[in-house]
Parts: structure tokens; C-alpha cells; sequence
């Protein structure tokens, strides 16, 4: 099986009672880090922390009404300088930003927001890629084929780095904390596991797909 044992299973729920008695924003980082170092091989254990830490975020009042207004673009933008250069598969990318736009759902203040679709592999808008090209022609973007197959690879440029980052850093710390882990687990995924993983959570993504489970 992809998840873990019942030992995992107590692990989660005893970090779902640490996530409900958070009651500051330093507590809500405190356990967000312990809930990503310990569950960080279970796909599903850890997007149920993530949907938890959302609640709580949402709870204290720490949400996107803090910051400056945000367009997908930026959120792109956002995805690709937590990355740290390190350059997203197209899958990858679509599931990261299904799971941030799915999870803060007021993240993205500005203009149209992503609108997520089942399609062959699971959750996908074509407006991710655009604004990635969108990105590369503005030099915050690099969009390169991949040497493993027939795709290309998106990343941050540098200069896309140094944006990013004052846009990550804009947010409330918990938001950007969710938003980086989010990015290191799918970064961390490979096609089969981030599709399967997405598709245990949220099985009305599964209308439409094409995707075998190899398990």
C-alpha cells in the first residue's frame, strides 16, 4: 500500500489534535513543521494536515486579507520561487496550484482564479501553463524540455526568484508555509504517486481519467 501503517494512522490524528489546539501563529508554524517531517512519505496524511492547517489559518484570522491583492500569476510566480529554481514537471505544477488555489480559496484576490477541471490525469487548467509563458516572456519564467521525455519543465529565473519570494513574503507566515510545503511535496512526487495521491483526496477528480493506478 502507498500509506502507511496504523502506527501512521494514530501519528496523524494525534497531529490533528495539536492542529485543533493551536492557538497562535507560532503554534500553527510549530505544528506544520512537525506534521511535514513526520508524515512527509504519506501523501494522503499530509494534505489532510495541510486542509487542517488551512481551518485553523482561517480561524485565527491570518488569511490573504492581510496581505496585498494577489493575481494567478502571481500565485504562479509564487509556486516557482518556492521551488528555489528547482524546476517543476507539468504535473507537478497543475497539482501544486490545484492544491493551494483548492486549499486557500482566497488566495487569489485579484482578476480570474484558477478554475480546476477532471481531465485525463486529474485537476487541471490550462491557464496554469499560460501564465508560466506569460511569465517566461516577462524573463520571470524559464520553460525548458525536459531531458526525461517529451515535456517541458517549468521554473523561476532568477530575477523570477527574487519576485516570487517578495510575493511569498508578503503572506502570512502561515500561509507561506503551507504554500512551500506544498511545493516540496510535489516537487518530491513522482507522476504516478502526485496523481494517486490527489486522486485518493478529492475523487471527484477522477471523472474523465485516463490514469491506471500501477498498484
Amino acid at each position: 500500500m502507498y500509506f502507511a501503517n496504523k502506527s501512521c494512522v494514530r501519528r496523524v490524528c494525534s497531529y490533528i489534535v495539536l492542529m485543533w489546539s493551536a492557538t497562535h501563529t507560532s503554534s500553527v508554524n510549530a505544528t506544520l513543521t512537525r506534521v511535514v517531517r513526520s508524515l512527509c512519505g504519506d501523501a494522503g496524511a499530509l494534505i489532510r494536515g495541510l486542509r487542517r492547517i488551512d481551518a485553523n489559518i482561517q480561524r485565527k484570522g491570518t488569511r490573504p486579507a492581510d496581505r496585498k491583492v494577489m493575481t494567478r500569476g502571481d500565485l504562479v510566480l509564487a509556486l516557482l520561487a518556492s521551488a528555489g529554481g528547482r524546476a517543476y514537471s507539468p504535473a507537478q505544477l497543475q497539482k501544486t496550484a490545484f492544491l493551494v488555489t483548492e486549499n486557500l480559496p482566497g488566495l487569489v484576490s485579484e482578476g480570474p482564479t484558477f478554475d480546476f477541471q477532471p481531465y485525463d490525469y486529474g485537476p487541471y487548467d490550462k491557464n496554469v501553463y499560460a501564465e508560466a509563458v506569460r511569465l517566461r516572456d516577462e524573463g520571470a519564467a524559464e520553460i525548458v524540455p525536459s531531458p526525461w521525455g517529451r515535456w517541458v519543465t517549468y521554473a523561476a529565473s532568477g530575477p523570477g526568484v527574487a519576485r516570487g519570494q517578495q510575493i511569498l513574503n508578503s503572506l502570512p507566515a502561515p500561509t507561506r508555509e503551507y504554500i512551500n510545503n506544498v511545493s516540496s511535496w510535489a516537487l518530491a512526487q513522482s507522476f504516478q504517486s502526485l496523481v494517486k495521491a490527489i486522486y485518493d483526496q478529492y475523487p471527484p477528480m477522477r471523472q474523465n481519467s485516463i490514469f491506471r493506478d500501477p498498484a
